[in-house]
């Protein structure tokens, strides 16, 4: 190899070696600090990759309870959790719904929204499934730097009474609700539901995708669904930054869930890294 060979090759190395470096950042939320104004408790305070505490909201006048437990551990290491009791008023309105959400830091500080971000946590029902009958019976993630769901919001998986399946809500990018994408993968009274969400950036909204996984035990073994290369709701090229929680019940229904684990985290892409091993391949050969 000569030496324009050699130059242009350590180039290349360099470069893809630059695509690899992502932020180191993460946002975490595992509720260890309890109840109070720490970084890892609820209602928090910023810090642990979070630019606030969390933030809370509901309407119809529900009785709605948010507490940090631990008598029912989502994690084989067991540990605090955040449970919440959704109960609507007893006479009016018909619907009442509560939300509890939170920003991550972006940017050089924090998570870096031109990179692809993965977003995991996990979610149990603890109510029973009898209660979710219809539409007003539903639990939705998402991300939206308005309340609740809506024209900007980015991603969004949702499941409701009438399906009682969980769906991955594909886009049109113009602010018109998603289409649900079955999952295939039915809600049930105490399994633990695992949620991985993979952010794609891409220079226009029309090359900004996302995937979804879902995955659960039960006493039949692993399960696990997929859907990829879902589009927003809006027209974003980057997220909002706000992972929301929103839940609703019909007329005198009670919902009673819980969450944990959320993390938040900069990846590289699948390909970026093969462009890594083969620059490492090559350099190898050079060696020899």
């Amino acid at each position: 190899m000569n030496a324009f060979r050699m130059s242009a090759f350590l180039a290349a190395v360099t470069l893809t070696a630059g695509l690899v470096t992502t932020s180191q950042a993460a946002a975490i939320a595992n509720f260890t600090d309890g109840a109070g104004a720490t970084a890892d408790g609820f209602t928090g305070a910023a810090g642990n990759g979070w630019s606030s505490p969390w933030g809370t909201a509901s309407s119809g006048v529900p009785v709605q309870t948010r507490s940090v437990i631990s008598d029912s551990p989502l994690t084989a290491g067991g540990g605090n959790y955040l449970s919440i009791d959704l109960k609507p008023n007893a006479t009016t309105p018909a619907i009442s719904n509560g939300n509890v959400r939170r920003t991550f830091v972006k940017g050089a500080a924090g998570i870096d929204t031109s990179q692809t971000i993965d977003i995991q946590f996990d979610f149990r029902l603890d109510s029973p499934t009898s209660a979710r009958t219809n539409n007003s019976d539903f639990v939705t993630f998402l991300d939206n730097g308005d309340i609740n769901t809506g024209a900007n919001q980015t991603w969004s998986i949702t499941s409701t009474g009438t399906t009682g399946h969980w769906s991955f809500n594909n886009g049109t990018r113009d602010g018109v609700a998603p289409a649900g994408i079955d999952s295939g993968i039915t809600v049930v009274t105490g399994i633990v539901y695992h949620f991985d969400v993979v952010l794609h950036d891409g220079p226009t909204a029309a090359l900004t995708t996302w995937d979804g996984t879902i995955s659960y035990t039960d006493e039949t073994g692993p399960h696990s669904a997929t859907q990829t290369n879902l589009a927003y709701r809006s027209a974003a090229i980057v997220p909002s930054g706000t992972f929301q929680l929103y839940a609703g019940a019909a007329l005198g229904k009670q919902v009673t869930y819980s969450f944990d684990s959320l993390n938040v985290t900069n990846t590289p892409e699948p390909a970026v890294l093969g462009l890594v091993g083969m620059a490492g391949f090559l350099l190898r050969r050079r060696v020899r």
